[in-house]
């Protein structure tokens, strides 16, 4: 793992913002941190609500989708929503299918399945599935941008397609009759950072404003769109795409409605992974809804994962939740599994891990558990990872980064030895001939150093400040927890902590520490509960730690809440 780095913010810049806000200067100096540096923009950082959303129609063919669309609608045409089977794409697609619901229009969903179909709208489905081949209209939700064979051949079926996706495009697009996608180059609505639930709900605000303005709404109830925020926060979340602007605006309000407990699948979800009792936040989101939503996509059929959230009575609800519950613990079983394979590959040959980037391939890896399994490898080994499922001359896999290393930017520069690839800086898929692989590693790796950027701009690496003890107060944890939601972008504040005393420690669960801390030296004695995830199996609790980073956080137990130190980098680091 990289060495922390404390990082260089401007104290003048942090003077200015903690008196005009009226906030610790503490708070003001992680929001200099993050890059807000103007009293402005602090402002609406902590202010801003649903009424500064980014004009829907500012995105490119959004009109062209909304009057298709219309003229769908009083045509009663027949209407699929093609969606992606991760979280982002399944939330995205019951965004649409939830609208057109309530706006009284039949509109089927269709979701492909990982293994068998593969990523995005393909020749085949437009031909051959019975559903999608009957459409008038299809309209993909984070997909598509990719699929120009598809459109095609849609086209010369008489079949139009409007394209709802945030990857990053070729230059060319698909010749479809909307390409709603705030990421291709003539799209000047500065929402590049919206996950494809967060354009599928955009699609939704102009449908309403459209619908409004043709009088739909004069028999029906105009649906109140906060109500999708829910689902618009899970999808945003779980794609780690950065929390700022739009997408940390429709985070809170998501949020809020999440604790409200309005959707039955949600609230039941949220049972099933043991967060009921305290607030859902953005870390429950993404560690613990955001997983078992992906896991039928990954293992199974994400149609389960759609049933779940569009559940309309309890009882679906709870047989949804508990039976994603369940294959989310068959997906954690065949993760670890090639995790153990990765690391011991690893032990084999540590020369790989001094490499720029990690590749390792194998028969027999579940495709679909690949990127979680990268992930965890790019946590351990801070760099990028990719992992190849190898089968009938063929390795299909996934690809991870870190800060500061584009992914898709190098697969680019190795596209001469991929068949494909797609998606974007921080994740990416790729598919590739077996015996490439080892040639790719090689120019995978050069890649990665052609396209890394300076280290000053890495900001996971950095630690926010040193903070002793006895600065930690409750009011500072409740201002700390007014930047909320983290995320990429908002990253969760680190800190450091020098000349640590361990007072007591104990296992707790699998592998974990629990402890008491202290400072002997510091101002004033401010003995501090902390937990410390992952210890490391049978590894001896230290009676002293000469450097710590930590976060801070409420530790919630029996409706009470607790100061808590989660301890994130081991001091060897």
């Amino acid at each position: 793992m990289s060495k922390r780095k404390l990082a260089k913010t401007d104290e003048k810049i942090v003077k200015v913002l903690a008196a005009a806000l009226r906030c610790h200067p503490l708070i003001a100096l992680l929001l200099v941190n993050r890059g807000v540096v103007s009293v402005e923009v602090a402002q609406r950082f902590f202010n801003a609500s649903a009424a500064d959303l980014t004009s829907p129609f500012l995105l490119k063919d959004m009109d062209l989708a909304v009057r298709r669309i219309y003229d769908a609608i009083i045509g009663e045409e027949k209407i699929v929503i093609f969606g992606d089977y991760d979280a982002d794409g399944v939330t995205a697609t019951a965004v649409l299918i939830e609208f057109f619901h309530l706006a009284g229009v039949n509109a089927a969903s269709y979701i492909p399945h990982r293994i068998r179909e593969g990523y995005g709208l393909q020749p085949f489905h437009v031909k051959d599935d019975p559903v999608i081949s009957q459409a008038d209209l299809i309209i993909t939700a984070d997909c598509g941008i990719a699929s120009h064979d598809a459109v095609d051949v849609a086209r010369s079926s008489g079949i139009d397609i409007i394209i709802t996706d945030h990857h990053i495009p070729s230059p060319e697009l698909p010749t479809a009759a909307a390409v709603i996608n705030p990421n291709r180059s003539d799209c000047s609505s500065g929402l590049g950072y919206l996950a494809g639930v967060g354009v599928a709900f955009y699609l939704v605000m102009a449908l309403r404003k459209h619908l409004r303005e043709q009088g739909w709404w004069s028999t029906r109830p105009e649906p109140n769109l906060k109500a999708f925020c829910d689902l618009v926060a899970i999808g945003t979340i779980a794609d780690r795409v950065p929390l700022i602007g739009d997408n940390r605006i429709l985070s809170k309000l998501g949020l809020s409605v999440i604790n409200s407990g309005r959707r039955p699948g949600i609230r039941k979800l949220v049972k099933q992974s043991g967060i009921s009792g305290f607030p859902v936040d953005s870390e429950s989101v993404a560690f613990r809804l955001a997983p078992r939503l992906n896991a039928p996509g990954r293992i199974g059929h994400a149609d389960k994962a759609l049933m779940l959230l569009t559940a309309a009575t309890e009882r679906q609800a709870d047989e949804m939740a508990r039976t994603l519950n369940d294959m989310n613990l068959e997906r954690r079983e065949v993760e670890n599994e090639i995790l153990s394979e990765a690391l011991a590959h690893l032990k084999e040959r540590p020369d790989l891990i001094n490499r720029s980037s990690i590749v390792l391939w194998s028969e027999g890896w579940h495709q679909g558990v690949l990127g979680i399994v990268s992930s965890r490898l790019v946590q351990k080994y801070q760099r990028p990872v990719v992992l190849l499922s190898v089968e009938n001359g063929l390795g299909k896999g996934s690809c991870r980064s870190v800060p500061g290393i584009d992914i898709l930017s190098a697969l680019r520069i190795c596209e001469k030895e991929l068949i494909t690839f797609g998606g974007h800086a921080m994740a990416a898929g790729m598919t590739i001939v077996s015996e490439s692989i080892k040639r790719f590693g090689i120019t995978f790796d050069r890649a990665v150093e052609t396209v890394r950027q300076s280290e000053a701009l890495v900001s996971a690496a950095w630690v926010d400040c040193l903070l002793a003890f006895s600065e930690i107060t409750n009011d500072l944890m409740d201002q700390i927890d007014s930047l909320k939601p983290f995320g990429s972008g908002n990253p969760e504040p680190r800190f450091l902590a020098r000349d640590v005393q361990v007072i007591d420690a104990r296992k707790v669960g699998k592998d974990h520490l629990r402890m008491r801390l202290d400072q002997p030296h510091g101002q004033r004695n401010r003995p501090l509960d902390a937990i410390w995830f992952n210890f490391g199996k049978g590894s001896r609790p230290p009676e002293h730690i000469d450097t710590l980073v930590y976060r801070l956080s409420w530790n919630r137990w029996n409706g009470r809440k607790t100061l808590q130190l989660n301890i994130e980098v081991n001091p060897s680091d």
